[in-house]
């Protein structure tokens, strides 16, 4: 009697195991389409279910530090090394999903410009660029060619920046995306005025004008407003260049915004 008592026990806690690990799968196919659509405050909270270390399969800890690593960069939480996503890209790579693959790419990319290594940055962005014609995800396109816009933009690419802006612009009108819409529009004029064309980059910072009710991210909202209110200030509207101004400083208090509200009350 003892002996089968032990044995029962030991298919009980056999059976929990399972319990667990189909739980911790489902868990996890969840998470990854909820930071597939940009909820990453909802995949946040429920990546702290897990416990890294009771994965035992591969394509799980790949899912994982990828799903991580796209949640902490995706609402400014400090990612200290690459260690999980090198381990996801290793894997997608070995196994061919290209899918997940070219999201690994992309925030491998996007942790490179957390450090500050740009031409890293510009590397696997292009990645996640060729890798995702094979993966075929819309939305995931039409990030890369945003941060392509923006990344070639910082490095002095203009013109570059600005093909890729419009490709991401075309992508976001289609998917009717209002916040990757207006960070194309962004792009784009941002490049625009970098190559002295202050006429081309006033149009396009003006057709963020009608969303500006519509964007949700106070950083962005506010960034987007002072980059309004410096084209406008740029053209010689100094008026319409403070009010805007005085809008990104009471949404986001910045020293770059006082400094430009100080410009242009001179």
């Amino acid at each position: 009697m003892k002996v089968l008592t032990i044995c029962l026990l030991a298919l009980l806690s056999i059976a929990s195991c399972h319990r667990n690990y189909d739980k911790t799968k489902s868990l996890l196919k969840t998470i990854d389409s909820l930071a597939i659509n940009g909820y990453h405050l909802k995949t946040d909270s429920l990546l702290k279910r897990i416990n890294y270390s009771d994965l035992t399969n591969d394509r799980d800890k790949a899912l994982y530090g990828l799903l991580k690593t796209q949640t902490y960069l995706s609402i400014n939480k400090p990612v200290n090394n690459d260690s999980l996503i090198n381990f996801s890209v290793e894997y997608f790579e070995k196994t061919g999903d290209y899918h997940h693959l070219a999201r690994a790419y992309y925030y491998k990319g996007a942790y490179f410009y957390s450090v500050g290594k740009l031409q890293e940055t510009l590397l696997f962005f292009k990645k996640a660029e060729s890798t995702e014609r094979e993966g075929q995800d819309v939305l995931l396109r039409s990030l890369i060619y945003g941060n392509l816009s923006f990344i070639n933009s910082v490095l002095g690419a203009n013109l570059t920046a600005i093909e890729y802006g419009k490709k991401a612009l075309q992508l976001a009108i289609e998917t009717k995306d209002i916040e990757r819409r207006c960070f194309a529009y962004n792009c784009i004029a941002t490049a625009y005025y970098s190559i002295g064309k202050k006429d081309s980059a006033f149009i396009y910072i003006n057709k963020i004008r009608p969303y500006i009710h519509q964007i949700n991210n106070k950083e962005d909202l506010a960034g987007y407003l002072n980059n309004i209110g410096f084209i406008y200030y740029e053209n010689g509207l100094y008026k319409e260049a403070e009010t805007y101004f005085n809008k990104a400083e009471a949404i986001l208090p910045n020293s770059n915004f006082e400094i430009n509200l100080t410009k242009t009350y001179y």
